[in-house]
């Protein structure tokens, strides 16, 4: 991961640490996924609501947090009983297919996580052949709010639900309360964690 993302040392150990402590915790709550009885506004009438597992889902996560990211994402949709087809960054792909095997490792069987790696230049033309697939029931991709856009239309073509958490440069507001220290302290970590 080092080598792949120019990640500083420090950075490397807590990802391994957080997204550990991340996919512990959701695997700590797979028992607990249960179905509802809602209200519901007509009197007389009952309504249920279902958790089933909704398919294998599309995943594509970046390359500056490979481990966090991509891990969390790998355990949420294994632990809601789903099946998933993970595209590995270009900029990370050792990482990111060492992460998968690290689940089969522990134990998932090897054919509900599906890696694909491909380069830069085919990307965009991989990506749309992997959403527009019939067996894909949802796409969450992790990335840049201009890819994001791509992809959203690309799903949007093919009727596939999609989950985004987009990013690239976030301004930081620091309150007149603040604690300036620590909020300074806050922004030097993230500028450090995430190389250009």
């Amino acid at each position: 991961m080092r080598v792949e993302t120019s990640c500083k040392a420090f950075f490397a150990a807590f990802q391994i640490e957080f997204a550990t402590s991340c996919i512990q915790e959701i695997a700590s709550r797979i028992s607990s996924m249960v179905g509802e009885v809602p209200n519901v506004a007509s009197p007389d009438t009952m309504g249920f609501i279902f958790r089933e597992a909704l398919g294998p889902i599309l995943l594509i996560a970046p390359w500056n947090a490979p481990l966090i990211l991509a891990g969390r994402s790998m355990a949420s949709i294994i632990g809601a009983g789903c099946s998933v087809v993970f595209k590995a960054s270009e900029l990370s792909p050792k990482t990111h297919h060492m992460l998968a095997e690290v689940f089969i490792e522990a134990g998932v069987p090897s054919d509900v996580i599906n890696i694909i790696q491909t380069g830069g230049d085919n990307a965009p033309a991989v990506t749309e052949t992997l959403i527009e697939h019939r067996a894909i029931r949802k796409v969450e991709f992790i990335g840049s709010a201009g890819v994001g856009s791509k992809i959203v239309q690309a799903a949007a073509k093919y009727l596939k639900p999609v989950l985004m958490e987009l990013g690239d440069k976030a301004a930081t507001i620091v309150l007149e309360d603040a604690n300036l220290e620590e909020a300074a302290a806050t922004c030097i970590f993230g500028g450090e964690c995430f190389p250009d």
